[in-house]
């Protein structure tokens, strides 16, 4: 195998496996890593065991200092700070922190509640349910339990 193929298959190899870190997916890197693995099996079969091992232990190395660097690094860059999360998702929630205040506060049923529907409570709209029963609109309703974003209602007994 020639010099310059060897070269161009272990380039284009590290060049996949980074391109494969923008546009994941598994295809591109498994393209890099046979790149990869053909241009050193190319080494092993021309040239001596001496110079491929040598060959082999600096793209390895090159490689792992890459991704070293471009993980330590690249998340402080304008794009990384864009393409990534700026913090980490201790504080995020997938409910609204608002919908634990509504336990025990009337409202109108806005539509028909078969078993879910629109519902006014304070003055906004909700989306909600009720245990199984359906009532009609404009029918006074109680929220009765929230579990997440689900609003469970059921009528207001008078």
């Amino acid at each position: 195998m020639n010099l310059t193929i060897i070269i161009a298959l272990l380039v284009s190899g590290a060049l996949l496996l980074f391109a494969e870190l923008l546009l994941p997916g598994g295809v591109i890197g498994f393209l890099g890593c046979a790149a990869l693995l053909t241009g050193l099996a190319g080494l092993f079969y021309t040239y001596s065991l001496a110079t491929a091992c040598l060959v082999t232990c600096a793209v390895v190395f090159f490689i792992l200092f890459f991704f070293y660097a471009w993980f330590k690094y690249f998340p402080r860059t304008e794009t990384g700070k864009r393409l990534l999360a700026a913090t980490d998702a201790k504080e995020w929630r997938s409910f609204d922190p608002e919908y634990g205040q509504l336990l025990n506060k009337s409202g109108i049923a806005h539509t028909v509640l078969r078993p879910s529907g629109l519902a006014i409570i304070d003055g906004k709209k909700y989306d909600v349910v009720t245990q199984g029963e359906m009532l009609p609109a404009r029918t006074p309703i109680i929220v009765v339990n929230i579990e997440g974003n689900r609003i469970v209602v059921e009528k207001k007994e008078e």
